[in-house]
């Protein structure tokens, strides 16, 4: 029997003339994404333990779970545990580029029936952590 996935994978890979350490430093300070990575897209954050709720632009809110970090790797992963998903996975990765570092954004979703939405989001987000990230 084959089984067919019910979700989807959403990624964005984003090239930027920044070092990739400060990069890294950036985007791993889980409880500043909102003012050092995508301010504007997300308009506030609250540490609730290791999690953080994050309020985007539009008013909506979501609590991201801390799932995990490696430094050495430069990856970052959070999870939405509640909402609209029946699962949400979403994973940053930083690498060294030519001319700078190489973001990639991976999230990982069901239904799938979300995947546009969220691959709009992120299109959001974007112009925004390049201009924040490379300054």
């Amino acid at each position: 029997m084959t089984l067919a996935p019910s979700g989807a994978t959403v990624r964005r890979t984003a090239e930027l003339a920044a070092d990739p350490a400060a990069v890294w430093d950036a985007i791993a300070d889980f409880g500043a994404v909102h003012t050092r990575v995508a301010p504007g897209f997300l308009t506030a954050l609250e540490l609730d333990g290791s999690d953080r709720i994050v309020t985007f632009g539009t008013g909506a809110t979501a609590r991201e779970v801390f799932v995990s970090r490696d430094d050495q790797a430069r990856r970052l992963v959070y999870a939405i545990p509640e909402g609209p998903f029946r699962s949400y996975s979403a994973a940053f990765e930083v690498a060294a580029a030519p001319g700078g570092a190489q973001v990639t954004w991976t999230i990982d979703l069901a239904p799938a029936s979300y995947a546009e939405y969220v691959g709009g989001m992120m299109d959001q987000a974007l112009p925004i952590m390049r201009r924040m990230l490379e300054a």
